[in-house]
This record gives structure tokens, C-alpha cells and sequence, in this order.
């Protein structure tokens, strides 16, 4: 599986009619979409509805290490720069 791509600039603006998050882990830096519902049949969740983390992590292990070496290997900018200059014009 691919390395996941870090947020586009595109996706990051649309953030710029909420106020500034204060902190740097309130904004996305990279997301996984999946197709795959969690359901009982497929043993994600229990029948009450719970989630089977030991499950999910068995099976999301490749994306979540794919995460973890990007956010080690991207730096990113502070969440407001450019937030600013945005709002000015």
C-alpha cells in the first residue's frame, strides 16, 4: 500500500471560516478513506456496537505506520500561517 499523501493546500483553506485551532493536532495531517463498513459480519464491531480495537488495529496497522512515517518525515507548517493574509484580502 501507498504512503498516504499529506493534506493539499485546497483542503487546508477550507478551514479558514473557523476560528484558528489553538492546537497543532486539532487539524488533519493525513487521512485514510475506507470503503469497508465496520460491522459485526466482518468483525470490527461486537454485536453491541462496540468497536474491536485489537481487530482494527490488525487490520489498519500498514496505514497507521504509513501515518506514523510520514508525520516523522513531512514537516508542516503551524496550522494559522497564512491565515492571516487570507482573511485580509
Amino acid at each position: 500500500m501507498a504512503a498516504p499523501a499529506a493534506l493539499p493546500q485546497a483542503a487546508s483553506s477550507c478551514y479558514l471560516a473557523s476560528p484558528c485551532p489553538s492546537q497543532s493536532f486539532e487539524l488533519p495531517k493525513a487521512i485514510h478513506l475506507e470503503s469497508e463498513c465496520f460491522t459485526v459480519d466482518n468483525e470490527l464491531m461486537t454485536p453491541t456496537s462496540e468497536l474491536r480495537r485489537t481487530q482494527l488495529l490488525r487490520k489498519y496497522e500498514p496505514q497507521v505506520g504509513a501515518f506514523v512515517l510520514l508525520l516523522k518525515t513531512v514537516s508542516f507548517p503551524p496550522a494559522c500561517i497564512g491565515r492571516e493574509a487570507a482573511l485580509s484580502r
